[in-house]
Protein backbone atom coordinates (compact mmCIF):
# COMPACT_ATOMS: atom_id res chain seq x y z
CA UNK A 1 0.00 0.00 0.00
CA UNK A 2 1.25 3.54 -0.62
CA UNK A 3 0.65 6.68 1.25
CA UNK A 4 -0.75 8.37 -1.78
CA UNK A 5 -0.24 9.96 -5.29
CA UNK A 6 1.32 13.03 -6.77
CA UNK A 7 -1.88 14.95 -7.65
CA UNK A 8 -0.03 16.57 -10.65
CA UNK A 9 1.45 13.09 -12.92
CA UNK A 10 -0.65 10.45 -10.50
CA UNK A 11 2.80 8.90 -9.42
CA UNK A 12 1.90 6.69 -6.33
CA UNK A 13 4.61 7.46 -3.69
CA UNK A 14 5.42 4.87 -0.65
CA UNK A 15 5.98 7.52 1.60
CA UNK A 16 5.76 11.27 2.24
CA UNK A 17 8.39 11.02 4.98
CA UNK A 18 11.36 13.48 3.87
CA UNK A 19 9.51 14.20 0.60
CA UNK A 20 10.30 17.69 -1.13
CA UNK A 21 8.98 16.99 -4.19
CA UNK A 22 7.55 14.57 -6.83
CA UNK A 23 10.13 12.04 -7.66
CA UNK A 24 8.81 11.68 -10.97
CA UNK A 25 7.28 14.95 -12.11
CA UNK A 26 9.49 17.55 -9.16
CA UNK A 27 6.11 19.01 -8.50
CA UNK A 28 6.03 20.86 -4.79
CA UNK A 29 2.61 20.78 -4.63
CA UNK A 30 0.45 19.02 -2.01
CA UNK A 31 0.42 15.04 -2.99
CA UNK A 32 -3.08 12.99 -2.33
CA UNK A 33 -3.05 11.14 0.93
CA UNK A 34 -4.48 7.36 0.28
CA UNK A 35 -6.73 7.20 3.45
CA UNK A 36 -8.39 10.31 1.94
CA UNK A 37 -9.66 8.61 -0.89
CA UNK A 38 -13.60 8.60 -1.67
CA UNK A 39 -16.29 7.38 -3.74
CA UNK A 40 -18.72 10.41 -4.81
CA UNK A 41 -22.25 10.28 -6.63
CA UNK A 42 -22.31 12.58 -9.41
CA UNK A 43 -23.86 13.57 -12.48
CA UNK A 44 -21.63 13.65 -15.22
CA UNK A 45 -22.81 16.82 -16.37
CA UNK A 46 -22.26 17.98 -12.55
CA UNK A 47 -18.07 17.03 -13.27
CA UNK A 48 -18.31 18.50 -16.45
CA UNK A 49 -19.39 21.61 -14.98
CA UNK A 50 -16.42 21.45 -11.78
CA UNK A 51 -14.36 20.62 -14.51
CA UNK A 52 -14.69 23.72 -16.52
CA UNK A 53 -14.77 25.94 -13.92
CA UNK A 54 -11.93 24.42 -12.25
CA UNK A 55 -9.65 24.92 -15.79
CA UNK A 56 -10.83 28.70 -16.59
CA UNK A 57 -10.39 29.80 -12.99
CA UNK A 58 -6.80 28.05 -13.47
CA UNK A 59 -6.52 29.48 -16.58
CA UNK A 60 -7.08 33.29 -15.34
CA UNK A 61 -4.50 32.88 -12.70
CA UNK A 62 -0.86 33.13 -13.55
CA UNK A 63 0.50 31.40 -10.51
CA UNK A 64 -1.52 28.58 -10.98
CA UNK A 65 -0.52 25.60 -12.46
CA UNK A 66 -3.12 24.31 -14.68
CA UNK A 67 -1.66 21.32 -15.49
CA UNK A 68 -3.04 19.94 -12.19
CA UNK A 69 -6.68 20.44 -13.19
CA UNK A 70 -5.89 18.36 -16.56
CA UNK A 71 -4.53 15.76 -14.18
CA UNK A 72 -7.18 14.91 -12.29
CA UNK A 73 -9.50 15.47 -15.13
CA UNK A 74 -7.93 12.61 -16.74
CA UNK A 75 -7.48 10.60 -13.81
CA UNK A 76 -11.90 11.07 -13.81
CA UNK A 77 -11.97 10.37 -17.04
CA UNK A 78 -10.38 7.17 -16.79
CA UNK A 79 -12.97 6.50 -13.85
CA UNK A 80 -15.93 6.84 -16.34
CA UNK A 81 -14.98 3.88 -18.31
CA UNK A 82 -16.53 3.20 -21.71
CA UNK A 83 -18.10 6.81 -22.32
CA UNK A 84 -16.27 8.77 -24.11
CA UNK A 85 -17.00 12.09 -21.86
CA UNK A 86 -15.06 15.65 -22.12
CA UNK A 87 -14.53 16.72 -19.00
CA UNK A 88 -12.72 20.21 -20.10
CA UNK A 89 -13.03 22.90 -22.80
CA UNK A 90 -10.08 21.56 -23.94
CA UNK A 91 -11.24 18.32 -24.49
CA UNK A 92 -14.18 19.29 -26.16
CA UNK A 93 -12.11 21.53 -28.54
CA UNK A 94 -9.80 18.20 -29.19
CA UNK A 95 -13.43 16.68 -29.74
CA UNK A 96 -14.25 19.10 -32.52
CA UNK A 97 -10.79 18.83 -33.96
CA UNK A 98 -10.97 15.24 -34.24
CA UNK A 99 -14.47 15.58 -35.93
CA UNK A 100 -12.95 17.71 -38.84
CA UNK A 101 -13.64 20.95 -37.39
CA UNK A 102 -11.21 23.87 -37.70
CA UNK A 103 -11.09 25.64 -34.49
CA UNK A 104 -9.09 28.71 -34.03
CA UNK A 105 -9.20 29.76 -30.16
CA UNK A 106 -6.79 31.61 -28.11
CA UNK A 107 -7.09 29.54 -24.80
CA UNK A 108 -3.89 27.81 -24.43
CA UNK A 109 -6.37 25.18 -23.11
CA UNK A 110 -6.38 23.54 -26.95
CA UNK A 111 -3.80 21.76 -26.92
CA UNK A 112 -3.92 20.09 -23.49
CA UNK A 113 -4.46 16.35 -22.54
Amino acid sequence: MTEGFCTRCGFKIETFKGLGACPRCGTKGIPCLSENQVNVSINVHELRVLCIWAENWALAHADVDEDVVYAIALRLRRQLGEKDTSLTLADELRALRDAGYDVDTNLPAGDRP
